[in-house]
């Protein structure tokens, strides 16, 4: 195997601001993780480091408490390529642990830090009111209001309702936002979460809209010979400069799973993937009721599952409110959450470090299948499981090494929809 080109390796530097710089020497970095995911409404980063022991005074990490963590990387082939190059994060530090005496001389610690707005979340709480107001502006109004959030990417909701936070936290309000929030009129999969785009931006976007984006693209033109801009592809391995030096070369990669039938009918789709789920709502105002959903039916007295829900169809108008729209999000929600599970991971893949790929983005992936012909000839056609997948979470490893990665579990496009398939 050659030598890595200097292009191809992911040079960073770590650094901790605003804290006693002898806690900083004679350390020596080991790895950097940095995490995001569609499920969790934060990022985070995590440094493994050694540190000397026996330098003439003793080491205090209590200290690091209050600093700020600051990671800076490049990686040039991907400005060779017309992609942004560079990834820059500065979080407050919340945590040391995992602290083990690597040897008489040395200890390994883990430093975690994370994004201003979670420690904000943490140490406030709401009490507030909105009236005949979308999801999405009560999340925008929140965010800014409540924490400060300076980057922000807000996709527009329905319905229009009356809502009460109850000293809960700014977090909390936006779950409960999340829940009853709907795309389209009728989709209930609004999810929040933060990538490290700007150093933090926070997201309120449905799976329906994410999964209809056209997948990542690059601004630039391809230079790498073997690459179709933007198809993220497998390749037999060779030459470090035609493997890891390629951005879309795909290094490796497994599929935790490609479908799971008993999961959907858990979740409740029957067989043939209809919707089952049954709610059963009651407006006290007026009187009127109704079962919504599936109509399958069981064994003797048995049926579906049913829930039971709250309305004011037909009366918000008359108590000077608005419809909180139960109907439209109770019977999917709970399901459409469990398609992102980790057991639910479609693909699963590893790549040379890329800051510009987040969770939520679309991505194209072509695995080849070689088929031979009696003459000789090879052609080249998709796999099974070549297409297009959603990022639902994804971790950068750095090492000084320079051979820095990007794992990524992706669920397929089909979850916009309410499936494991398709």
């Amino acid at each position: 195997m050659s030598e890595m080109h200097p292009a191809y390796k992911t040079k960073f530097t770590v650094d901790i601001q605003g804290v006693d710089q002898s806690l900083l020497e004679e350390n020596s970095i080991l790895e950097v993780t940095l995490t995001e995911s569609l499920l969790t409404p934060s990022i985070q980063c995590r440094v493994s480091i050694q540190s000397a022991r026996h330098v003439g005074y003793v080491k205090d990490f209590d200290q690091l408490a209050g600093g700020r963590l600051v990671v800076v990387a490049d990686r040039e082939i991907l400005a060779l390529d017309g992609q942004n190059s560079t990834f820059y994060t500065d979080q407050p530090i919340y945590k040391v642990s995992e602290r083990v005496p690597f040897s008489y001389q040395l200890d390994e610690l883990m430093i975690s830090a994370c994004h201003d707005t979670l420690l904000m979340d943490s140490s406030r709480r709401v009490s507030k009111s909105w009236k005949c107001t979308s999801p999405s502006d009560v999340v925008s109004d929140v965010l800014q209001q409540c924490i400060g959030a300076a980057q922000l990417d807000i996709e527009s909701s329905m319905p229009q309702r009356t809502y009460f936070a109850e000293n809960i936290h700014p977090f909390q309000v936006i779950n409960q936002q999340s829940d009853i929030a709907l795309a389209g009129g009728s989709d209930p999969s609004f999810l929040h979460y933060m990538t490290f785009n700007n150093n933090g931006t926070h997201h309120f976007r449905s799976l329906k809209n994410l999964t209809e984006q056209a997948p990542y693209k690059t601004g630039g033109e391809a230079n790498l010979v073997n690459s179709e801009k933007g198809v993220f592809e497998y390749r037999e391995k060779g030459l470090v400069d035609l493997t890891f030096g390629d951005p879309y070369a795909i290094l490796s990669y497994e599929f935790p799973c490609d479908f799971d039938i008993l999961a959907e009918l858990m979740n409740g789709f029957d067989l043939d993937g209809n919707p089952q789920h049954s709610v059963l709502v009651l407006n006290p105002f007026n009187g009127l009721h109704s079962i919504l959903g599936g109509d399958n039916s069981g064994c003797g007295m048995g049926g579906q599952e049913i829930e039971f829900a709250l309305s004011n169809i037909e009366s918000g108008q008359d108590e000077g409110n608005c419809e909180i729209d139960v109907e439209k999000y109770r019977l999917n929600r709970s399901a459409r959450m469990r398609l992102l599970e980790s057991d639910m991971v479609a693909l699963r893949m590893t790549i040379g470090f890329n800051p510009n790929l987040h969770v939520g983005n679309m991505i194209e992936v072509k695995l080849p299948n070689k088929i031979y012909k009696e003459n000789g000839d090879v052609t080249i056609q998709p796999d099974y499981g070549s297409g297009t997948y959603l990022i639902s979470s994804i971790v950068h490893t750095l090492r000084p090494s320079g051979f820095s990665i990007s794992t990524l579990d992706c669920v397929s496009k089909a979850v916009g929809s309410g499936m494991t398939r398709g």
